[in-house]
């Protein structure tokens, strides 16, 4: 790499589902960067460092991406179209099952049941289990008091909302959040293993006049990352973020 590249390293940058991982190389009269970066996936692709970083142009991963989106519109389009093998939260499709009105599928649940379940629910994500998660944390808001029926906390409404955001195609913030490849910490989902014990141990209680926030408004939602925020700390991260990705490369450095 040349010299004048050190100061921007951006070796360890996360966009969606890519993390830089090395320099790759310099290309044309303008000598763009390109960056090497490995996707959640596994594959690893070669990246312009202006497509990681500019605001509005974003390349969030290796193309896997693309082809779940384009997969779930096929789904939706034609809701008999192959869902055998596919997971949905905590369910795999093993068959088709029926026509009754919707299309409905039969899946088998990690805890061993199976149920039925309509296309729609699978895809939206509305549905993840075959109710044993609902159970489970019902279980939970029984022990830790945060979810009674006279009201639910706020470090519990926060909780549920930035589940929901990134796990919910109907909510109208889901383009920001889950679907450009936002996700939530293991720990924390309850779809994958984690709970909301684990949030409030992580982060605590909720402190009055806050919200859950993130440094730069990016990057997934993790431990140690993520903290409680005011308004005015978020509307400072998010101008910093656009000061950031306007100023380019020799910003990130500095920033992060």
């Amino acid at each position: 790499m040349p010299n004048g590249e050190r100061r921007l390293n951006l070796v360890g940058w996360r966009s969606g589902r890519l993390v830089v991982i090395a320099f790759a190389e310099q290309r044309g009269a303008e000598r763009r960067t390109y960056w090497r970066c490995r996707c959640d996936c596994g594959a690893e692709v070669v990246v312009w460092g202006g497509n990681l970083t500019r605001k509005g142009v974003h390349t969030r991963s290796c193309g896997c991406l693309q082809r779940e989106v384009a997969s779930r519109r096929a789904a939706l389009l034609n809701p008999r179209a192959q869902l055998e093998g596919r997971r949905f939260g905590r369910l795999t499709v093993l068959a088709f099952a029926e026509v009754r009105g919707h299309t409905y599928w039969r899946c088998a649940c990690d805890c061993g049941a199976e149920s039925i379940v309509s296309v729609g629910n699978l895809t939206s994500g509305k549905v993840r289990s075959c109710g044993c998660l609902r159970r489970e944390a019902n279980a939970r808001a029984r022990k830790h008091g945060h979810s009674r029926r006279s009201g639910q906390s706020a470090t519990y409404i926060s909780w549920c909302s930035m589940l929901t955001r990134c796990s919910n195609v109907k909510v109208q913030n889901y383009g920001v959040y889950g679907g450009a490849g936002v996700k939530v910490d293991p720990r924390w989902d309850p779809a994958r293993g984690g709970s909301f014990e684990n949030f409030y141990a992580d982060n605590g209680e909720r402190p009055k006049g806050t919200t859950f926030g993130r440094p730069l408004d990016l990057g997934n939602y993790e431990p140690p990352r993520c903290r409680w925020m005011t308004r005015a700390e978020q509307t400072a991260e998010q101008k910093k973020k656009r000061r950031v990705l306007a100023r380019g490369l020799w910003a990130l450095r500095k920033a992060t």
